[in-house]
C-alpha cells in the first residue's frame, strides 16, 4: 500500500502549500475576532429591569411551511416585544394577522416568491 505524500522536491508542492496557507490566513483574518482569542467588543447588561429589556422573536418559517398555529403558540408562550419573520408570503401573513392586537405596529413585507429575485 502507498502512502500519499507531498513531495517537497517539486515547486508545484510548495505552490499548492503557500496557497494553502494564504487561504487559511485569509479565513483567519475573518473567523478569528468572532472566537474567544479576541477580547468581547460589548459588555454584559448587569441591569435586569424587566422595563429595560427588549425581546426580539425571529422565525424563518420557509413559505412552503404551514404550521402557523405551531408560530402563534411559540409567540403567545414567549410574548416578545418585537416578532421577525422570514420567507413568510401572503398566506403566512393572513394567519399571523391574528397577533395584530398585540402587536399593533407592523412593517409587512410577505412576498410569495421565495425570496428569489
Amino acid at each position: 500500500m502507498e502512502s500519499v505524500m507531498l513531495d517537497l522536491s517539486q515547486p508545484s508542492t510548495w505552490v499548492l502549500l503557500i496557497l494553502a496557507l494564504f487561504c487559511f490566513v485569509y479565513h483567519a483574518w475573518w473567523i478569528v475576532p468572532y472566537t474567544r482569542v479576541f477580547p468581547v467588543e460589548v459588555k454584559s447588561a448587569i441591569d435586569t429591569d424587566r422595563q429595560r429589556i427588549i425581546r426580539i422573536m425571529t422565525a424563518n418559517v420557509l413559505t412552503p411551511n404551514r404550521n402557523a398555529k405551531g408560530l402563534i403558540e411559540l409567540v403567545r408562550e414567549n410574548g416578545p416585544d418585537i416578532i421577525v419573520t422570514l420567507e413568510s408570503d401572503e398566506w403566512w401573513q393572513a394567519r399571523l394577522d391574528i397577533l395584530e392586537p398585540d402587536y399593533p405596529y407592523t412593517i409587512k413585507c410577505p412576498l410569495d416568491n421565495l425570496y428569489v429575485i
